[in-house]
């Protein structure tokens, strides 16, 4: 049902985000679908923490998946970004206030001592175009909250997927850019700073 992201945990299972049916699902190791968090339904019932099966998602699009089974969601729809621990209850960490986040971008990291993530959202589209207004990449730490790491006048749009380097720390993003016919705004990019990104 448009499933955006996949990512595997230590034990072999595997987690979906269903971006149209509102949901992440679980592949365990025995070929079998569950589902993990949301209930099927679009809309916001609740930030938890609740049983991630109870809480509703709008438009899943993004997942960050620990060793341990530890799962974050990027619930845009919702302007949130969840967590859901090892026993299955979700809680949200980022309640991002922007009232023009579009139900999109899916990029999507976390820190092993989860203390910083890294996400991606588009805009609204602007009438009549009925593509998002481009997109931005934010951080989030507990002590600074929701910091803009690249505005939407750098550029980039159609953010796919978000990775730290482990050696120098530095953020790189992919763009797909899909409504682009001469190819200039796809890429992969290197983030050296506040807006400050190199091809």
């Amino acid at each position: 049902s448009n499933p955006h992201m996949v990512a595997a945990d230590a034990y072999g299972n595997l987690y979906i985000a269903d971006k149209a049916s509102h949901a992440i699902l679980k592949i365990t190791t025995d070929g079998l679908v569950h589902t993990f968090a949301g209930t099927h339904t679009a809309g916001f019932n609740g930030d938890g923490p609740a049983t991630a099966a109870s809480l509703q998602l709008n438009n899943p699009n993004g997942l960050f998946v620990f060793p341990n089974g530890t799962v974050y969601l990027l619930d845009p729809g919702n302007h949130r970004i969840r967590r859901v621990d090892t026993n299955g209850m979700m809680s949200t960490i980022v309640n991002d206030p922007e009232p023009n986040w579009y139900p999109s971008g899916r990029a999507l990291w976390v820190s092993p001592d989860e203390q910083l993530i890294y996400y991606t959202h588009e805009f609204k589209p602007v009438p009549p175009s009925i593509l998002a207004d481009g997109a931005t990449v934010k951080k989030w730490t507990p002590t600074n909250g929701i910091e803009t790491v690249c505005s939407k006048d750098v550029g980039l749009r159609n953010p796919a997927n978000i990775a730290v380097n482990p050696v120098d720390r530095k953020l790189s993003v992919t763009a797909r850019a899909e409504d682009d016919t001469t190819k200039i705004a796809p890429g992969l990019f290197r983030v050296d700073g506040p807006d400050d990104r190199v091809r």
